[in-house]
């Protein structure tokens, strides 16, 4: 399953081989996926939770990108955590559509790498 949808995610851009099998074997890290009529990977993210938030990434769809993602995902994050809230770090077009379905920008994020 996992293969299936990072290919999607992917999209070609040759970054598939970036989510471990062993993201499978976490609870607090579902990997949520839409179906098309036809049973192929259509959309999903990630979602991460902790004891505070669920932190959502990597959010797709094949068909009318994030925006059309963000709603079933959502939806998804809601059903399986509904008490925390939820937070993202989009850019861009992706900050666009998460902002279109509720989230509010509050500012850049910085990422330190290590080793």
């Amino acid at each position: 399953m996992l293969g299936a949808w990072a290919l999607a995610w992917d999209d070609g851009d040759g970054n598939a081989d970036l989510f471990r099998p062993e993201l499978l074997g976490d609870p607090a890290t579902p990997v949520l996926v839409g179906h098309s009529a036809d049973g192929l990977v259509a959309a999903g993210a990630v979602a991460s939770r902790n004891d505070h938030v669920v932190g959502i990434s990597n959010v797709f769809a094949l068909e009318g990108g994030a925006d059309r993602a963000w709603p079933v995902v959502l939806d998804a994050v809601h059903r399986l955590f509904p008490a925390l809230p939820v937070v993202g770090y989009e850019h861009g077009a992706d900050l666009d559509a998460a902002v279109h379905h509720g989230f509010e920008a509050v500012g850049p994020l910085r990422v330190w790498l290590h080793g």
